[in-house]
């Protein structure tokens, strides 16, 4: 779901900034359609039996798997913890990779702490503190 001009002025103004309610939609759509893709190919190869293979056991079935979708799963579970079992997450890395908004670092931070006051997504420190979004329902009913 879009966010609305009512909840983007709930946000207090210094948090706001500038930052039009476009760049901000844009942007929840970006992190959305990365997480479907993870979560695609996640989904793929948890049914082959690939997705948990460590490199000792059945090297030449994990070496089939290819480099991309390797990416996905190991970053997956390297940072995976506790908190986010069950839970629709996704990376900084993998919205650093593909989502046009972090061309700017200082505008991504600020889009995406008035999404973490919206209660959109929810930030979680992973394993090494990587950084992690838990993405939440929208609250509208």
């Amino acid at each position: 779901d879009v966010v609305t001009e009512s909840e983007l002025n709930s946000v207090c103004k210094n948090i706001r900034g500038r930052i039009p309610l476009a760049w901000i939609n844009d942007a929840l759509k970006d992190i959305e359609s990365v997480g479907r893709r993870k979560y695609a190919v996640m989904a793929k190869y948890q049914n082959t039996g690939l997705a948990k293979l460590s490199m000792g056991n059945d090297y030449k079935r994990r070496i089939a798997v290819s480099r991309q979708h390797q990416n996905y799963l190991n970053r997956h579970y390297d940072v995976e913890v506790k908190e986010l079992e069950g839970q629709y997450w996704v990376s900084e890395q993998d919205l650093r990779d593909a989502c046009a908004f972090f061309a700017r670092e200082s505008t991504a931070r600020a889009i995406l702490l008035i999404l973490r006051n919206l209660r959109r997504i929810k930030q979680v420190y992973g394993r090494r503190s990587m950084v992690t979004y838990i993405l939440l329902p929208s609250s509208e009913d």
